[in-house]
Parts: C-alpha cells; structure tokens; sequence
C-alpha cells in the first residue's frame, strides 16, 4: 500500500510541475488524392447515365498510384454490375492524381475511389 500511494504523489508531483510541451506533431503519411478532390471526379461522372438492368449504388474501386502520381492499375472492391464496373474503371484512369507521401518523399500507394450511379 505504501509503495502505491508513492506512486500516486510522485505521479501528481511529475503531472502539476507546470512544464507544457505545445509541440504539434505532424502525421509523416500523407494519402493519395485525386488533383482537384470531389468536383473533379464529379466532372468525370456527370455524363453517365444509368444502366438498364443496374441497381443503383456505389461502385467502390481500389486504384493503385505510383510515385509519380500515376495511375497504374485498378481492381473493383465491391461492384454493382459489369456495365457500370466498366465505366468506373474506365473514370479512374482518365483522373489525376496526387501521389501518397512520407515525410515528404513519394511511394506507390492505393486509394480507394467511391462512385456512385443513381437513375436521373
């Protein structure tokens, strides 16, 4: 019993000594981003229309981007169907992206890019 109540005031010793640390620590990763964030992926979906024998949904594709920045390939995570997984691939490569980074310096990564088909 002893040795805990020691702690305890040792412990609030340490906590109420008046030292702060403000230090803000900045994430080192950085994810990948499509250039132009939402609007521009919207601009790629605003001409598609819907599918006949299609539910409405999301599409979500797994993209991979390099160093660079570039795309380089895709895979479809979870799809609505095989007409509109097309499409979806075929938005993904016509965006630019901006590649993943830590501590600044570039590496190959994968985003995955949600797109959604509704009936107009």
């Amino acid at each position: 019993m002893k040795n805990f109540i020691i702690l305890i005031i040792c412990f609030s010793a340490f906590k109420c000594n008046g030292q702060t640390n403000n230090t803000i620590i900045k994430d080192p990763y950085e994810k990948a981003e499509i250039i132009g964030g939402i609007d521009s992926l919207k601009k790629e979906i605003k001409n598609i229309t819907i599918l006949e024998n299609c539910n409405i949904g999301k599409v979500y594709i797994q993209v991979s981007i390099d160093e660079n920045g570039n795309f380089t390939s895709s895979e479809i995570a979870k799809g609505l169907c095989h007409k509109a997984d097309s499409i979806a691939k075929d938005i993904v490569k016509r965006i630019k992206y901006k590649p993943a980074r830590k501590n600044g310096e570039p590496y190959k990564s994968n985003l995955i890019i949600p797109i959604e088909f509704t009936k107009k």
